[in-house]
């Protein structure tokens, strides 16, 4: 069985020798003609979610955490939020660190989800709006309202609250 070559691991220096990547739009583009990929083409595909992926040295990587790699010079200590919550928006001013459960505060509602909104719900037994937010993997029950907009603004303030910048 033939063993596999070991890839360096991809270094600021070596990612700006194979990308070019421009701040102002978030775009990686090819910093030289390699095989198909011809100089200045975009680079990158989208997946489902949205995440932009980007294969380097034979390694796909999210187009985010390399824009970091690129700008800063090392890889982020922790996870990265889109701060506008668009997961292909990768300009360097759209990105900041941030913990597990910061960046689920900044987080887009399912769409299979069936609450009216992010923490809000219909108790059909009780027959009221129930709210409720998660912090560091934690339900925590905010209260239960004959209204909807009661449920919703009680939502809002306990973002606020436990998310302060990071609410959506």
């Amino acid at each position: 069985m033939r063993k596999r070559k070991a890839w360096p691991e991809l270094t600021p220096e070596i990612l700006r020798l194979v990308v070019d990547y421009d701040p102002e739009t978030g775009l990686f583009t090819a910093a030289k003609t390699k095989r198909s990929l011809k100089h200045g083409r975009v680079m990158g595909w989208s997946d489902n979610l949205g995440y932009i992926h980007i294969r380097a040295k034979y390694k796909l990587y999210l187009a985010h955490r390399l824009a970091w790699l690129w700008v800063y010079g090392e890889w982020p200590s922790r996870n990265l939020d889109h701060i506008n919550g668009n997961p292909s928006d990768n300009r360097i001013c759209n990105l900041r660190l941030c913990s597990q459960s910061q960046n689920l505060g900044n987080s887009k509602i399912q769409r299979v989800n069936s609450s009216i909104r992010k923490g809000v719900s219909w108790d059909k037994n009780r027959k009221l709006f129930r709210s409720y937010i998660t912090v560091n993997k934690k339900a925590i029950h905010v209260g239960r309202f004959s209204s909807q907009e009661e449920a919703i603004a009680a939502r809002i303030a306990a973002e606020r609250f436990h998310f302060g910048e990071f609410c959506r």
